[in-house]
């Protein structure tokens, strides 16, 4: 169910983001991400907004994964690492 505009609430955000393999991280992480992309602040999602949510999370993966060698899904990152991975999921 979506709301006026084509916007979708929280729940749509989350089961649509699970339906593209996103449903293994922590719900707090995709949260803060969802209101990354929410620039309104009204809990609701649209479309361009949706599509940049995906687009982040795809890149923080791919970059995330280039750390963790050991695939042990933790990494350690000093400052200079952090900018370089943080710069690299724009």
């Amino acid at each position: 169910h979506t709301h006026k505009a084509g916007n979708a609430g929280k729940a749509e955000a989350f089961r649509a983001l699970r339906s593209r393999g996103f449903g293994e991280w922590d719900s707090r992480a995709i949260e803060e991400a969802c209101k990354s992309c929410d620039p309104s602040r009204e809990n609701k999602i649209g479309v361009p907004e949706f599509i940049a949510l995906v687009l982040f999370l795809t890149s923080a993966k791919k970059v995330f994964e280039q750390f963790d060698v050991a695939k042990t899904n933790s990494v350690t990152l000093d400052m200079n690492q952090f900018i370089f991975a943080a710069s690299r999921t724009r």
